[in-house]
């Protein structure tokens, strides 16, 4: 959490940080450079003050953890020791500043500890999302799993009736298939002889989708049977109901699919495309008739035990449910679970904690025992309401599971966020005197360069090393969320802007092309927070109207889309304005090899931007 912001770089080591004004006099620039470390640690405290004074409310453990560490601060006079180096520092007193600032680091590496449990808190909630989600794809097999039996409980109650429904579904497809096949034939005929003719098969093309369509939904499960439309919080891809495992289900459905696409195909006047459609929509049509005929068959020939062999199916089923409530009743008396319901009863351990859904879960196991029962005694009819109680019990465990996602997957975003802010914060700090000081080495002539020059030349490249190490770690975050596009690759060109200044440092290229850089890193820096800012405040605001997520479909970005965009404008903007500035500092047609490194990277952002434009495209 917090600490993350803290804890991203050294804070005080001589000549890596640096800030803005201060309280005392600075007159060398060392004095400066600490200075703005001065002015970070009390800005870090006053947000400190303010986040604490957030979260009484709320969070009280959390907003007591920053209160310590703010009077653990106070305590150790951090911001007016730092106040004192400053002024040893422009009296040139070097030696007994620096055992100062030692000091110093080791006072602020005491105050990173206090907060290091709010980094645990944080893993513990990525941990339980990850805990959730695979209970998710869980809940969702059994409900498969589930359904299956109930439909050959349905089955063996009448296998008149289920015969008589597959016979009417069969002599439908059988049809349906014909006439697919006649009009692919009239299709080519048109693409052929007569192209103008192909829009008007269209409707007939349409129709005939129509008519799958109504077969697949004559084979699904009764109202009662089939899942309810979700109006739960947003989830990712686990939280996503099984597909239709009826027999037919899947190959109707792709054929569906292949015969809107020949309508379309088919009104633009693509002769050939629609074709190409119609043959795959043949196939699976013809796919689909094999299973239901297989499924007739199958029916007719059931042996006389069958009802034994459902009554072991549900057995294995009603294992794993029990299985998974047994893990589920385990995460809540241990803790693990984050945010778990208290003062509930069940066999969740001493604590009283259960985790979401566990309840649920542990009824579903019960309702399914008592269909293999029923079974047992060669009841089907029985066994059916039992079954579709448990699918219902199920839907009712993942919806609670889906809302506790969407909650928890909020709170970690809105701690990335902030510690990601805060992160950039730093980086820029830290960047701008680097500039500063490239420019003043630049204006100084390099015939005049001493071993001072040479060595403050290398210290900048370090640092520049360093802040691209924090961008780099700042990025692993960005991709672990994986909700953004624009975002993390304008995090990875930062990153390679800093790698590549850091060169040019090294080899003591102080010129234009090497500032331009530096300042399109800090212009980058501001644009990232700026779109942090707008992200957090976009979540404020929804926080304000609503439950997380509670008309969104999917997991919210990390930052907005609106954000991404303006940010990938600034970058090829960035891209036009260092393709101008190198063409004015190059030296002529023949390049150094940095310089042709340069262009190689110059190039490659370009694509980037294209690349990131498209991606962006295809998301909205």
């Amino acid at each position: 959490g917090v600490c993350f912001a803290l804890a991203a770089g050294p804070v005080a080591a001589r000549g890596q940080t640096a800030g803005a004004d201060g309280n005392s006099a600075a007159t060398t620039p060392l004095a400066v450079r600490q200075q703005h470390v001065a002015r970070l640690m009390q800005d870090l405290q006053e947000k400190f003050l303010r986040l604490a004074r957030s979260l009484e409310a709320s969070e009280p453990q959390r907003a007591k953890r920053l209160i310590d560490v703010l009077k653990k601060a106070q305590q150790a006079r951090v911001e007016n020791r730092m106040d004192d180096v400053v002024k040893l520092l422009s009296q040139d007193k070097l030696d007994v500043a620096d055992a100062q600032q030692k000091k110093l680091v080791e006072e602020v590496k005491l105050l990173i500890e206090l907060l290091v449990r709010d980094q645990d808190d944080f893993d513990k909630t990525q941990q339980e999302i990850r805990r959730l989600e695979a209970w998710q794809r869980r809940i969702n097999q059994i409900i498969q799993e589930e359904a299956g039996h109930k439909r050959e409980s349905d089955t063996l109650s009448n296998p008149a009736a289920a015969l008589h429904s597959l016979a009417a579904r069969i002599a439908a497809l059988q049809a349906l298939l014909a006439q697919q096949k006649a009009l692919a034939q009239e299709t080519q005929k048109a693409t052929a002889a007569n192209p103008a003719a192909l829009p008007s098969l269209a409707n007939p093309q349409t129709t005939l989708r129509q008519g799958v369509e109504a077969v697949a939904q004559a084979g699904r499960p009764s109202a009662p049977g089939s899942p309810p439309t979700s109006t739960s919080p947003a989830t990712t891809q686990p939280a996503q109901p099984p597909a239709d495992s009826t027999p037919g289900a899947q190959a109707l459905a792709q054929a569906s699919a292949q015969q809107q696409a020949a309508a379309g195909a088919l009104a633009s006047g693509q002769g050939s495309s629609a074709s190409a459609s119609q043959a795959q929509a043949i196939r699976q049509l013809s796919k689909a008739l094999e299973e239901l005929q297989h499924e007739r068959d199958r029916i007719e020939h059931l042996p006389p035990d069958h009802d034994q062999a459902m009554a072991k199916a549900q057995d294995d089923t009603a294992d794993k449910t029990d299985q998974l409530g047994q893990e589920m009743a385990q995460a809540g008396s241990s803790g693990g679970q984050a945010g778990g319901q208290s003062g509930q009863s069940g066999s969740s351990g001493q604590s009283g904690e259960q985790s979401p859904g566990q309840q649920d879960v542990q009824k579903a196991q019960q309702s399914m025992r008592q269909a293999s029962g029923d079974l047992r005694q060669n009841q089907p009819r029985q066994a059916s309401p039992q079954q579709q109680k448990a699918m219902d019990q199920l839907r009712q465990a993942r919806q609670k599971i889906e809302e506790k996602l969407a909650q928890l997957r909020k709170d970690a975003q809105d701690e990335i966020l902030a510690a990601l802010e805060q992160r950039f914060r730093q980086m820029l700090t830290r960047q701008m005197p680097v500039t500063l000081s490239t420019t003043a080495l630049d204006g100084k002539a390099r015939a005049d360069w001493g071993r001072a020059e040479h060595l403050a030349c290398a210290g900048l490249a370090q640092e520049e090393s360093s802040i691209a190490d924090m961008a780099q770690q700042a990025l692993e975050v960005i991709r672990d969320d994986g909700t953004t596009v624009v975002f993390p690759r304008i995090v990875q060109q930062l990153q390679s802007d800093l790698m590549a200044v850091a060169g040019f440092l090294n080899k003591e290229r102080t010129d234009a092309y090497t500032q331009t850089t530096q300042k399109d890193i800090e212009a980058t820096l501001r644009e990232l927070i700026a779109a942090l800012q707008k992200a957090q405040e976009e979540a404020q605001q929804q926080a304000a109207s609503g439950p997380p997520g509670e008309s969104q479909q999917g997991q919210p970005p990390l930052v907005p889309p609106s954000a991404e965009l303006k940010l990938l404008r600034a970058a090829q903007l960035r891209v036009n304005g260092r393709t101008t500035a190198f063409d004015r500092v190059r030296p002529g047609p023949a390049l150094d090899p940095t310089l042709r490194q340069e262009v190689g990277r110059i190039a490659r952002m370009q694509a980037d931007v294209q690349t990131m434009a498209e991606d962006l495209a295809q998301k909205k």
